[in-house]
């Protein structure tokens, strides 16, 4: 999903973070990665605000 603000997205490119969640964007639930970090949108609300279905809790697991 390509939303979201352009502002932070930068930021991100940036600093390049090996972690970076966030959860406003109902329709890019889930988790990707590029070359240098992990995306997780944890959006549980599904259609959006005042949704009554929720996703599943996204788990990450750090291992260090």
């Amino acid at each position: 999903c390509n939303r979201g603000c352009d502002i932070i997205k930068k930021e991100v490119a940036k600093i390049r973070p090996w972690l970076h969640i966030f959860g406003h964007n109902h329709e890019g639930y889930g988790a990707y990665y590029d070359e240098n970090t992990c995306y997780v949108n944890a959006a549980n609300c599904i259609g959006g605000a005042g949704g009554q279905s929720r996703r599943e809790a996204i788990v990450v697991t750090i291992n260090y």
